[in-house]
């Protein structure tokens, strides 16, 4: 179908920690030939996410913040995380692009880009028993796990807020037993917005 005329699909995954964002985009790139627009962050990189991440100075990161520069930001365990303006808009031109973000930006990202799409990623329910389970599959802390899953109580209300304003676009469950149910999911969901 020609989409010349069109803008390219900008996708936002969000979600609690452990549920499935990062392969979910992963499999948008592969498969789909999305570009992920990378999170920056302070954070030290970490064997297996590098394409993820861009690794900056906290003096780089805060020289961004006094300009400007960043679309979102936040901190989580002494670290700042953010998308760039300009990584966004570099990216958009190349084509259909995927982002992650946290459940607090969604309000912004959908004044800045009206035609982005939300994707809610969750786990089957119990959802912060499962969450629990996966951070300790990873290998965390009980301190790490704690903290994580207060977090977690929290993006789950602020989720309910944005579904009662009608920001998020469409849910998909992340299933352990049935990993692939969150693929065609998420498949379906890019064939529906390429197509109209």
């Amino acid at each position: 179908m020609e989409r010349q005329n069109k803008k390219n699909c900008l996708f936002g995954l969000i979600g609690p920690g452990a549920v499935g964002k990062t392969d979910l985009s992963r499999h948008m790139r592969e498969k789909h030939g999305f570009f992920y627009i990378p999170s920056t962050t302070t954070r030290p990189p970490r064997k297996g996410n590098l394409a993820e991440y861009q690794h900056i100075t906290l003096e780089a990161f805060e020289k961004h913040i006094k300009n400007r520069e960043l679309l979102e930001y936040t901190s989580f365990g002494g670290h700042y995380y953010g998308k760039l303006k300009k990584d966004v808009e570099k990216f958009l031109q190349k084509g259909d692009c995927v982002l992650t973000l946290t459940v607090d930006r969604v309000k912004k990202l959908k004044k800045t880009y009206k035609h982005i799409k939300i994707i809610c990623v969750l786990t089957e329910d119990p959802i912060l028993k499962n969450v629990k389970k996966r951070l300790i599959k990873r290998g965390h802390d009980k301190e790490y796990i704690r903290n994580r899953i207060k977090i977690t109580e929290k993006e789950l209300d602020y989720i309910k807020t944005l579904k009662k304003e009608k920001l998020i676009d469409h849910f998909v469950k992340t299933i352990d037993a049935d990993y692939n149910h969150a693929l065609r999911e998420i498949d379906k969901i890019i064939e529906h917005h390429r197509n109209n």
